[in-house]
């Protein structure tokens, strides 16, 4: 299964360097190295899929946008329509991958510690196991989207400052 949280991880280029692999793997394959030439970038190509697509590869460090929701909640509905439909194209969707939780069931055991859910839906900002940043409901759009780039700017700043 894809991790969300693998560009993160590995760098907003992985993608491109592993097609630069493949790439440069099916050149050697028709140039007709022997048969250890061909298959080693294969197995590497392999080892590094593996990598990033087995769960194994979650990042505590890893920033990801949690999303408190329960079912029936209308600002949940709203905030799907609006912004749920673009979010994972957006900028903000690389830096702050989406994860949807249920508020209604148990937390996750990441998310045990998370106090003060209340209201549905509640956007936490998680990072190296702590809350970075909260927004409590859905303000609209425009809001919604001004409120996560603070929040953003305010993690960029704190990681520029060293903290």
């Amino acid at each position: 299964m894809l991790r969300p949280d693998f560009i993160t991880k590995f760098g907003p280029n992985f993608l491109y360097w592993i097609a630069c692999l493949m790439k440069q793997t099916m050149l050697r394959l028709e140039h007709g190295f022997s048969t250890i030439c061909r298959r080693l970038p294969m197995f590497v190509v392999l080892v590094l899929s593996l990598l990033v697509f087995s769960p194994q590869t979650a990042n505590a460090s890893a920033a990801e946008l949690v999303m408190f929701e329960s079912e029936g909640c209308e600002w949940c509905e709203t905030w799907h329509d609006e912004i749920g439909v673009v979010y994972s194209k957006t900028g903000e969707s690389a830096v702050l991958p989406l994860r949807l939780v249920d508020a209604d069931e148990d937390f996750p055991d990441d998310l045990a510690d998370v106090p003060g859910i209340f209201y549905t839906p509640t956007f936490v900002i998680m990072k190296d196991g702590l809350e970075r940043g909260r927004i409590t409901g859905y303000p609209g759009e425009d809001f919604f989207w001004q409120l996560l780039d603070e929040i953003i700017e305010k993690m960029d700043a704190k990681r520029a400052d060293g903290s």
